[in-house]
């Protein structure tokens, strides 16, 4: 929830798991993602948020047969956020670094020994809160916590 609506965007990951197939399976996980919303009305001008995050997802172990597999994950990740408004007094552009960390929630339905979908879930909290204004007039403040969930598919080294 860096944006007041939700921001499209597109994440790409790297993982790596030790001893697949059991219990005591630790998976670490580094997510780029990159997402946008432009435009937004909001009175006094338009404003856009773009941001990227760089997280690090940690799973000590795997809930389930290897076919359809739960982790419960801890993640930290780096906020790299630019803000700007359009068709105000005075069009302005910030970008600031901040971060969060919390708890994640990773499920995987294996189809075959090289591909997996995956949905995962993640609820936290950030190192610091933001509220956004145009002209004076604030629209939205970050919330505490922020939460998030993601649908995709992985393919990998069997």
């Amino acid at each position: 929830r860096m944006a007041p609506e939700v921001a499209p965007g597109a994440t790409a990951s790297a993982a790596f798991e030790i001893n697949p197939g059991h219990a005591a399976a630790p998976f670490w996980r580094l997510s780029l993602t990159h997402a946008e919303r432009r435009n937004l009305a909001e009175p006094g001008g338009k404003a856009s948020f773009a941001f990227t995050l760089p997280t690090l997802d940690v799973c000590p172990v795997r809930l389930g047969p290897r076919a359809l597999g739960l982790r419960p994950c801890a993640y930290g990740s780096v906020v790299l956020l630019k803000v700007w408004g359009d068709g105000t007094l005075r069009n302005e552009t910030h970008s600031r670094v901040s971060g969060a960390a919390g708890l994640a929630a990773w499920l995987g339905w294996r189809v075959s020994e090289a591909f997996e979908i995956i949905a995962d879930a993640r609820a936290g909290f950030p190192f610091r809160r933001d509220e956004f204004a145009l002209n004076g007039d604030v629209f939205f403040k970050t919330p505490t916590p922020g939460f998030s969930f993601g649908l995709g598919a992985a393919g990998g080294f069997p």
